[in-house]
C-alpha cells in the first residue's frame, strides 16, 4: 500500500511499539517500503497468507495526490509481473498488460532508477536493498 503521509495509515499502525513507529517515520533519503505486522485492520484480500502487509509513505507527487484525493492510503503495486523489470513507459507497460488496464495517469514517472529498499519494521533489517 501506499500513503502520503504517516496520519493516513494509522489505524494499520495501532499496536506496534514506539521503537518501530520510530523506525517508521524516520526521515529516509530513498523511497522505502516497509513490512509491517497486521494488526488485524489490513483484509487479507491484501495480506494474503502473510502476517503482515507492505507500506510505502510515498513522495511522489502524482502518487501522494491520489492518496490525498482517495482520503487514505491505497493499494499500489510495481508496473511489471512477477520476476520481471518495471514498465518505466506506456509501451513497456502495455506490453506487460495486453488485455489492458483501466487507467494510466498523466505525468512522468519517478527519478529513481532501481525498486524502493524494502525493510522488516520489527527487526530493521533490509530485505531488498536500492541499488
Amino acid at each position: 500500500m501506499i500513503a502520503a503521509n504517516i496520519n493516513q495509515c494509522s489505524q494499520f499502525l495501532d499496536g506496534l511499539s514506539e521503537q518501530m513507529l520510530a523506525r517508521l517515520t524516520a526521515a529516509t533519503d530513498k523511497p522505502t517500503t516497509w513490512i509491517i505486522p497486521n494488526n488485524g485492520s489490513v483484509p487479507p484480500w491484501i495480506c494474503g497468507q502473510h502476517a503482515s502487509f507492505a507500506l510505502r509513505i510515498t513522495k511522489h507527487p502524482y502518487a501522494k495526490a491520489l492518496c490525498e484525493l482517495a482520503g487514505g492510503a491505497i493499494v499500489s503495486t510495481s508496473a511489471n509481473p512477477a520476476s520481471k523489470p518495471e514498465a518505466r513507459t506506456r509501451i513497456q507497460l502495455m506490453n506487460y498488460f495486453p488485455e489492458g488496464i483501466d487507467v494510466i495517469a498523466p505525468g512522468i514517472i519517478g527519478q529513481q532508477r532501481s525498486p524502493s529498499e524494502i525493510r522488516d519494521l520489527q527487526t530493521g533489517s533490509i530485505l531488498r536493498p536500492s541499488l
